[in-house]
């Protein structure tokens, strides 16, 4: 992708950290390289939804992995289980990515649920990336926090006193990602006290919507951890000019298990979860008692004592 901040005209030449620091990174000039971005991810998601896609494993039977039946990787070595003839080209003949810098993953959620795994499977072979999982007991994980620079280590985490990450991008060799649930990042400063060491970073031109199927109550702008990785990646990369061609296959797994999560829906006749429709239908299941889930919950026991009997505080 072509560089656009060489043609300067009729304006002060500025360098690269200046130039590509807060608001005018997103200006007007780069609203046509963030559109190819977002059509490029968005295209590449949709590949895996045709019916004949050849980006989805034939071989979809699960296999035995650290004693636990796993598919696709595993989630506890990280080991891809796609046979190599099934993965793109790129991934092939122990191949992996080639990040723009060194990821450390901080777990606070189901390993099989959690996408930052996705990044730890695809890029196994360079040990870019590395898991640290974190208990309820932040006393305990903190200290493998400590031995990171923190001239050249950043958080990925928005907020009032975060800065865009093309701003450090020069300098950047360490980025720390929380893979949690969205309810849980508003008390990530009590919950793991050490990362208030770091600055925290975030994305310069982050998407306007998340093509992931998890759904949320916390607004436009919350993506899943692996877009999040790849978005930064992409960003770093861009201001380098350096980008790995196989970059986007950050999302291969992501978009594997995208378009089963549609399969699964269509043989419901329901809307895909990742849709629209699809993520209200979800929300909708939560907003009041007497619910098909509130009633199958009761029976299950999962609620509290308050919201079996209709109160109304969720």
């Amino acid at each position: 992708m072509s560089n656009r901040w060489g043609k300067a005209k009729n304006r002060t030449i500025r360098t690269r950290d200046e130039a590509f620091e807060g608001d005018d990174f997103a200006s007007n000039d780069n609203n046509e390289r963030i559109k190819e971005r977002e059509e490029m991810v968005k295209s590449y998601l949709d590949s895996f939804l045709c019916s004949d896609s050849v980006l989805i494993p034939t071989v979809t039977q699960r296999a035995t992995c650290c004693g636990y039946s796993q598919s696709l990787y595993c989630s506890n070595c990280c080991q891809l289980l796609i046979p190599e003839e099934e993965l793109p080209v790129t991934l092939r003949d122990n191949k992996s990515i080639q990040l723009p810098f060194e990821i450390r993953i901080l777990l606070s959620d189901l390993r099989n649920k959690a996408t930052g795994i996705h990044a730890a499977a695809l890029c196994s072979n360079t040990r870019q990336v590395t898991l640290l999982e974190l208990s309820d007991d932040p006393c305990s994980d903190g200290k493998a926090l400590n031995d990171d620079d923190v001239e050249t280590t950043f958080v990925l985490f928005p907020g009032k006193d975060s800065i865009p990450i093309v701003s450090v991008a020069s300098r950047i060799q360490k980025l720390i990602v929380l893979d949690c649930k969205w309810t849980r990042t508003k008390n990530s400063g009590k919950f793991l006290p050490e990362l208030s060491n770091y600055q925290k970073v975030h994305l310069s031109t982050p998407p306007t919507e998340s093509h992931f199927w998890r759904w949320h109550n916390a607004g436009q702008g919350m993506l899943s951890t692996i877009e999040a990785i790849f978005y930064a990646s992409w960003e770093v990369s861009e201001y380098h000019q350096k980008h790995d061609s196989n970059l986007i296959d950050l999302l291969y797994i992501f978009g594997i298990q995208r378009a089963l999560s549609k399969i699964h829906a269509d043989r419901l006749g329901k809307p895909s979860p990742f849709s629209k429709e699809g993520k209200e239908e979800r929300r909708a299941l939560r907003r009041c008692i007497g619910t098909e889930k509130h009633l199958r919950d009761i029976e299950k026991d999962k609620l509290p004592r308050a919201h079996k009997q209709g109160n109304q505080g969720w």
